[in-house]
């Protein structure tokens, strides 16, 4: 029993804890353990899911190495001298987050640099003394505020929530508010403001009336977002009750324009041919009119016309769920604080799915693998999935930004290098770091 014990209290991570357990087994690893139910009792049986999407397991010692490595030139950015405002501004995003290993790594790195920050400027002993155990009170600050993340798995972003309000647990308050920045859906279908505001997933002309429905909802959930944002360090029963409030609030305001841009993708995945996917949104964007204009008549249809489409794919539209990042012209921690545009996120980590050599079109369906090669042209729609990742966080990183993400050794071979790292390169991205050793 000692030995088990010292064995839990050693281990770093769950995979090296089950190595620990099983060498006290009897017989050690060599004698192959057998479990047997009996009749009659139910057995929980792993399914093919997480190897169908491409999910994988990543262990602590490789997330905080990601993390790490993607955060120290941010970080390098702001300066010897970064002060813990400066910090808290930055925004990082996890794009599959799982259960959330890589943002509590970002919680914790970034929870040291602010109370890092916190003794420079002489303010740690008086936030002690308010709020008790400083590195806790970080925790809770960098979870609500620097932290976002989207899973195409409803049960993952339930996890991740639970693992942040692990990383942030305080006896004497509730657990920290992070149901803003944790979303459901699939990161990589959905639409920006310019493809929303034309009803149409090639944008040329601008729909009048969307455009106002948009730029309306948007300037609303801001709002209350940003309301919410301000009480990060109000962490009384009360004050998550009134974060819980502005969220509905904002979730409330963006309603009817989310459905809007499920109708719209929707008529990309009703169809199979270009063709008839066009003629399909002309007649969608005829009864997007109607409503807008005050018809409530076709209201019913459009809105099983979005359930068809939210059913198999979730889908996410980035810069409708997190305007504070996507619509707001905000300060820009990497330009000085700079205002003058939207800043977009500041850095993206995780995991990605990856099929490894198997084609999209076998695990999502031809009309996913059109979408995606719709939307990021010059993969052929061969390329491995964690290639798509790539160009999506790229398309939604700041200029400045990182990218730190685990990839399969596909990226390097054949139309996953010519769409994925090659394409990337020649846009100007720089691929500072890399280790193809990784196991």
């Amino acid at each position: 029993q000692e030995r088990a014990e010292a064995a839990v209290k050693s281990a770093a991570e769950e995979r090296a804890l089950a190595e620990e357990l099983a060498e006290l087994a009897p017989g050690g690893k060599k004698e192959k353990l057998r479990h047997r139910a009996a009749a009659g009792r139910l057995v929980l049986q792993p399914g093919q899911e997480r190897r169908r999407t491409g999910s994988h397991y990543t262990p602590r010692w490789l997330s905080e190495k990601v993390v790490k490595r993607t955060l120290e030139p941010i970080l390098a950015c702001l300066g010897e001298n970064r002060t813990a405002a400066q910090i808290l501004e930055l925004k990082i995003c996890d794009p599959a987050m799982g259960s959330g290993a890589f943002l509590v790594a970002a919680c914790r790195l970034l929870a040291e640099e602010v109370v890092a920050a916190w003794d420079r400027s002489g303010e740690r002993a008086a936030l002690t003394e308010e709020h008790g155990d400083a590195l806790l009170h970080a925790r809770r600050l960098v979870a609500q505020r620097c932290l976002y993340g989207v899973d195409k798995n409803a049960a993952a972003v339930e996890l991740a929530k639970l693992s942040l309000w692990l990383v942030t647990l305080s006896k004497e308050l509730p657990f920290t508010f992070v149901d803003h920045a944790l979303r459901h859906g699939d990161s990589l279908v959905g639409l920006d403001l310019e493809q929303i505001r034309s009803f149409h997933w090639e944008p040329k002309e601008q729909l009048e009336t969307c455009r106002r429905a948009l730029d309306d909802a948007l300037e609303q959930a801001l709002e209350h977002r940003d309301q919410l944002l301000a009480l990060a360090d109000k962490e009384d029963a009360e004050s998550q009750r009134e974060k819980q409030r502005l969220l509905e609030y904002a979730e409330q305001a963006t309603a009817r324009v989310r459905m809007i841009a499920d109708v719209c993708i929707g008529g990309f995945f009703a169809m199979g041919t270009s063709k008839a996917r066009e003629k399909e949104r002309a007649r969608r964007a005829g009864l997007v009119n109607q409503l807008l204009n005050g018809d409530e008549s076709v209201c019913a249809e459009l809105e099983a016309l979005a359930r068809a489409m939210t059913r198999p794919h979730s889908p996410f539209h980035w810069m409708l769920e997190f305007p504070e990042i996507f619509y707001e012209e905000r300060p820009d921690p990497l330009e000085k604080g700079t205002v003058n545009r939207v800043a977009y996120m500041d850095a993206f980590v995780g995991n990605p799915p990856f099929l490894g050599g198997r084609h999209v079109s076998g695990s999502f369906g031809n009309s996913y693998r059109d979408w995606i090669l719709a939307r990021h042209p010059l993969t052929h729609g061969k390329g491995d999935l964690v290639v798509y990742f790539l160009r999506q966080v790229h398309a939604l990183c700041g200029p400045h930004g990182t990218v730190g993400l685990i990839a399969t050794d596909t990226i390097t071979e054949g139309h996953s290098r010519v769409g994925g790292l090659q394409w990337l390169v020649n846009q100007g991205a720089l691929i500072y770091y890399a280790d193809p050793g990784l196991e």
